[in-house]
């Protein structure tokens, strides 16, 4: 039987967009490590704490009833069960779309890995909260909302953006960075998180949402090279 081989260079030419946005994100990743690494070795030194102090004391003396229960609402949507209730949501909508490997599995990995990362990063900080009255909910840098709005709409908003247009996909990133960037704001206008925790949360969370995006790209590189370069007649 013979081997029909397909133009040299056409395997490269269809898995270089894959590696191209690979590329990108590990770029984006490193920058956003970086700046984490840099932010936590100033909050630790306590060189954030003047900064950090005068916004949570704007927010004590300026806050506004119906903002307050509007932003409490956000965080609530944003917490623990919502979030797991969404990673659980959407994995099935991938295994009903025969889409679980790998696209499900990697958002679970994103959710469930997310969730040991960020408890190690709250006891390897162990910063306490900006108000006694919330140190009952654990330590306070990184975010654990931000850090968990940027891996969990993120990687729903990459999903959702494939195969679209351009003006779909612009309409689809604007409405999840605009939830990540509100869920951050009421951390701080509540109170229960200093400015600084909730960029941590962000730049931690970018990192973290690289590596997971990462992983579909390049399983789906690495099983679509062989089938492009030989095909039996």
């Amino acid at each position: 039987m013979e081997q029909a081989t397909s133009p040299p260079g056409t395997a490269d030419k269809k898995a270089a967009p894959a590696l191209g946005r690979v590329a990108w994100g590990a770029l984006s990743a490193a920058i956003a490590l970086f700046l984490f690494v840099k932010l936590a070795d100033e909050v630790m030194e306590q060189e954030t704490l003047r900064f950090d102090s005068a916004v949570i004391h704007y927010f004590e003396h300026h806050s506004w009833h119906p903002l307050h229960l509007a932003m409490s609402a956000v965080t609530v949507i944003a917490s623990g069960p919502y979030q797991t209730g969404l990673i659980l949501a959407m994995a099935l909508v991938f295994l009903w779309k025969r889409r679980f490997w790998p696209d499900g599995i990697t958002l679970l990995i994103a959710g469930g890995g997310g969730l040991a990362l960020e408890h190690i990063l709250k006891l390897l900080f162990h910063r306490t909260r900006p108000e006694p009255i919330f140190y009952h909910l654990g330590y306070s840098f990184p975010s654990g909302h931000s850090f968990f709005a940027v891996v969990v709409y993120g990687m729903i908003a990459y999903q959702l953006a494939r195969r679209r247009t351009a003006a779909q996909r612009a309409w689809i990133y604007t409405i999840a960075s605009l939830a990540i960037l509100l869920v951050g704001f009421s951390r701080v206008y509540l109170t229960q998180h200093y400015p600084t925790d909730v960029i941590g949360g962000y730049l931690a969370g970018i990192c973290w949402l690289w590596g997971c995006l990462a992983l579909p790209s390049f399983i789906g590189t690495r099983r679509n090279a062989p089938n492009n370069s030989t095909s039996s007649v």
